[in-house]
């Protein structure tokens, strides 16, 4: 059956001495190998993925320190002081007594409590205000483990605030995993907390996510704490360095996803391609009789069975398992219905190669796709 067509056929991994396309290779000696094609014919499904394709978004882990604006500038007797003042039955004496302070010690401490409100010199207890804020203190310094999307600086951060949906990915046999935007550390951490900050912080008509945060963090008995002091918390940020690798969270692009919208930066996949090309030759007793037909180039999606059309191809690892490639048996029954016959006067050489197709996806396609499919407790939005 495809005795005509795969007549002299070559199937190699690698570029033949005679290529029937130019490769183009840049001055960086790790960057792509670029090859250029001769027209071809159209693809249905050039705006999409030929196939689904799994992806592992990288993360690292954090410790979340909770601050609050007043009481961490409090030094650890003065909080002391005023957690012991709000505790029934424990006044002034109790404290001299158990911590060993002398009333020239707490002095200067009860002015300051005093300048800020939270002190009744007269009647040596806590004002409302006091009270309150003896309550902040337990939860001033408290730490917590978050676990913070590196995919792209610019959007809104996943987060996630316990390890149930991480995976360890030892290799791309089964997916492909996503580069972090940041590999310097001491940057990473920096540019983390300002996206964090983004997110959680309130301006404008935007609430912000740090108080959902925090009632997803605390025990529901601190919650009332929280909220009466929800303006004054902030937080710190700190990189867990003892994590060399970073961890995954697993989900998958569907087949036919529409990869046309926007124009941002772009993160590029590769779809694995099967390159056909034909040169002719004509007979010298027949070469003023029979015009010397042009090169046959087909390129073939492995992973659809579509015909491409013109497109620059890549000599890239393909991002696609090796699994979910067409049979090449399958390949050559459709090509061979596909590609015409030839006449009979001509000589033929085939040459099948592999090669890839860049298909690029803007990271704002990507971050709302992680928004809407990574179900997190603390949702995010849809936008950047």
């Amino acid at each position: 059956m495809f005795s005509n067509l795969f007549r002299n056929l070559f199937l190699s991994e690698m570029i033949t001495d005679k290529p029937s396309r130019k490769i183009i290779k840049p001055d960086d000696t790790n960057s792509e190998c670029v090859i250029t094609e001769v027209a071809s014919t159209v693809c249905l499904d050039n705006n999409g993925l030929p196939a689904s394709l799994t992806v592992y978004l990288p993360l690292r882990k954090y410790t979340f320190t909770l601050t609050h604006q007043l009481l961490s500038k409090l030094g650890k007797v003065s909080k002391f002081v005023l957690k012991a003042l709000s505790t029934e039955g424990c006044g002034l004496k109790d404290i001299e007594r158990i911590a060993g302070l002398t009333e020239e010690h707490l002095s200067p401490i009860l002015s300051r409590l005093t300048g800020l409100g939270w002190f009744e010199p007269a009647s040596k207890e806590l004002t409302a205000q006091g009270y309150e804020m003896a309550k902040a203190v337990g939860l001033t310094g408290r730490q917590f483990s978050l676990w913070i999307d590196a995919l792209d600086n610019r959007n809104s951060p996943l987060i996630l605030i316990s390890a149930d949906q991480i995976v360890q990915v030892e290799d791309d046999s089964q997916g492909i995993r996503l580069p972090e935007f940041e590999r310097d550390w001491n940057i990473l951490e920096v540019l983390q907390k300002q996206r964090l900050s983004r997110r959680l912080s309130a301006y404008k008509d935007k609430e912000g996510d740090l108080m959902p945060l925090l009632m997803l963090l605390c025990d529901e008995a601190e919650h009332s704490a929280l909220q009466q002091q929800k303006f004054a918390w902030e937080f710190e940020l700190e990189l867990d360095r003892e994590l060399s690798l970073p961890s995954y969270i697993e989900f998958t692009l569907p087949r036919g996803l529409d990869i046309s919208k926007d124009s941002g930066k772009q993160l590029n996949f590769y779809a694995p391609v099967l390159h056909y090309s034909a040169t002719y030759s004509v007979p010298p007793l027949l070469i003023d009789e029979i015009p010397h037909p042009r090169c046959q180039i087909f390129n073939y999606c492995l992973l659809s069975g579509v015909s491409l059309q013109a497109e620059t191809l890549y000599e890239q690892a393909s991002s696609w398992p090796e699994f979910l490639n067409i049979p090449l048996s399958t390949m050559m029954e459709k090509m061979a219905m596909d590609i015409p016959t030839d006449s009979v006067f001509l000589s033929k050489e085939v040459v099948v190669t592999r090669a890839s197709r860049k298909i690029a996806m803007s990271y704002t396609v990507l971050s709302q796709l992680i928004a809407k499919n990574i179900k997190t407790a603390l949702p995010q939005e849809m936008t950047s």
